[in-house]
């Protein structure tokens, strides 16, 4: 699916979507249905069109690492939201 159909279904559907973002707040969040998940590379970053409909999330990580690669990422963040109460 084009990136830009993405975007239009994610904001038709009033879909809440969460970007993964060093620069994010906290995982202390509830993750009602339907909801979207955007990860991306470190290196390249995020489509600012991604970023202009997402409320920017980040894992909390200790000073002994200052990064995790995306396949990592998303396993804890789908983790994190799976163990969350609806």
């Amino acid at each position: 699916i084009a990136r830009k159909d993405l975007i239009k279904t994610i904001v038709q559907n009033r879909w809440l979507t969460y970007l993964a973002d060093l620069e994010g707040t906290n995982l202390h969040l509830s993750l009602p249905p339907p909801a979207v998940i955007i990860l991306s590379s470190e290196a390249k970053g995020t489509a600012k069109d991604f970023a202009a409909i997402a409320k920017k999330v980040t894992i909390p990580m200790n000073h002994l690492c200052d990064s995790l690669n995306v396949a990592t990422s998303g396993s804890i963040l789908l983790h994190h939201f799976s163990r969350l109460k609806r």
